[in-house]
């Protein structure tokens, strides 16, 4: 129940706060969730994100900023609806048509995943699994926030600094002489400092906290009012529903894909049957909010049937198994019934996180009350404790420290660009590499 309530309330704040994202909250509790059990990291993870999906659309609707990229859609609609005094009714109906996506995909899942399973396991191959993790790399240069070249740059680098310490097939441990680089670069160290916290306080410098705190005075709908809404705006529901279900599949976008996806289909057809509102459009709103929660859960499909992240937050939950002893392959995360165990918290949490964000508004403001320097500091002192608990039991936390203030640096000269290129490129390359390998040796030795 604690790493229930844990997830529910990391996954608030990661919606509420712009910035933060399931990326940066993933490496920044790592420390902690490495002794957990697979289990227990993949509901953690599944709870966390989905929460961060209900709340995410609260700061995007009230005040137009973006908690997590998919709520983008309701940075437009969202604004223009409290401008007509629509506000609480949007956060209300959003909530519950998120949660309506959520029991969808979930249900469906449950009920198929054992024919899911077994036809995965009829065309899994190496060939298969070499593509996947090709594919991933390839858009995730292709479609990342930075120019190519300069993904193609960071992807370069992420790939060379994953090779530090890498027992390669042929030859010693690249270490520069220096031993403590024979496990390599400590994975916190480099993402919170070159990645997660320079990433954070820009954002946080960006945010205008008394804008949002003159929130405070936004009411909260009737639940008559808010499902006569629902009501009304049920087949965009169901539409954001099953797009969401199937855009949470395609590697690197998953959720932003479907929101945005839903959205633009959902304007497409109100405009062409001339009931589009140019003022603030509750279908649309819904229709992307619905997409993007019913994309979460598919989007960790890949990983729990074929081992393979499709976005960065889940190569970080990969690590984690992997490093707590477990190998992971084709079912290896279906065993004993584990994803029907991470779909039931998800609907759960999926249920209470409704409530969280019906809410919205006022729990918003009750966030920004806080100093914005205390937050920051808060922020500082956890990244330290995460680089600091990294491997406590070993004799390197000062090369952690020296690593982490190194790639602070940095990390702040390229705050300006999305530097989650080189820690995805960093992670996914030994898996990848392993792959390629395997793939050389059956088709060309």
């Amino acid at each position: 129940m604690m790493l229930f309530l844990s997830a529910l309330l990391v996954g608030t704040i990661v919606g509420l706060l712009p910035g933060i994202g399931l990326f940066s909250a993933m490496v920044l509790l790592y420390p902690f969730l490495l002794p957990l059990p697979p289990i227990d990291i993949l509901i953690f993870y599944a709870v966390m994100a989905g929460t961060s999906q209900f709340t995410g659309s609260i700061t995007a609707c009230v005040v137009g900023a973006a908690g997590e990229p998919s709520s983008i859609p309701a940075t437009k609609e969202g604004p223009l609806l409290f401008a007509r005094g629509l506000g609480p009714l949007a956060i209300s109906t959003t909530a519950i048509g998120s949660f309506i996506g959520t029991i969808i995909v979930a249900s469906i899942l449950l009920l198929t995943i054992d024919h899911i399973s077994a036809f995965v396991g009829n065309f899994y191959n190496n060939n298969i699994q070499t593509a996947l993790f090709v594919t991933v790399m390839i858009i995730i240069v292709m479609a990342g926030s930075n120019k190519f070249i300069v993904n193609l740059l960071y992807a370069i680098i992420g790939a060379s600094l994953a090779n530090i310490g890498l027992q390669r097939y042929t030859s010693e441990p690249i270490t520069f002489g220096i031993s403590a680089f024979s496990n390599g670069i400590p994975f916190v160290a480099l993402a919170i400092g070159l990645y997660s916290l320079p990433q954070v306080l820009r954002a946080f410098s960006l945010v205008d906290f008394k804008l949002l705190q003159s929130a405070s005075n936004t009411t909260v709908s009737s639940i008559k009012e808010s499902l006569i809404a629902v009501k009304e705006n049920i087949a965009a529901a169901l539409r954001g529903s099953a797009i969401g279900m199937f855009a949470g599949l395609v590697p690197g976008l998953t959720t932003i894909l479907a929101s945005n996806f839903s959205y633009i289909v959902e304007q497409f057809i109100r405009k062409r049957k001339q009931v589009y509102n140019e003022n603030g459009d509750m279908a649309c709103l819904i229709s992307a909010e619905t997409a993007n929660n019913s994309g979460q859960l598919t989007s960790m499909l890949p990983l729990m049937i074929f081992g393979i992240p499709i976005v960065g937050s889940e190569v970080i939950v990969l690590d984690l198994i992997e490093r707590g002893g477990t190998q992971v392959s084709l079912n290896t995360l279906l065993a004993g019934g584990m994803f029907q165990t991470v779909a039931m918290y998800f609907i759960l949490g999926g249920f209470v996180s409704m409530f969280i964000a019906w809410q919205g508004a006022k729990l918003l403001t009750k966030i920004y009350k806080i100093p914005k320097n205390f937050l920051v500091t808060f922020l500082v002192i956890i990244s330290s404790v995460s680089v600091y608990l990294f491997e406590a039991d070993s004799n390197n936390q000062l090369f952690n420290c020296l690593c982490f203030a190194t790639c602070l640096g940095f990390g702040y000269l390229l705050r300006k660009t999305d530097t989650s290129v080189i820690l995805f490129s960093f992670l996914i390359y030994p898996f990848m590499e392993f792959s390629l390998v395997r793939f050389y040796a059956i088709h060309f030795s």
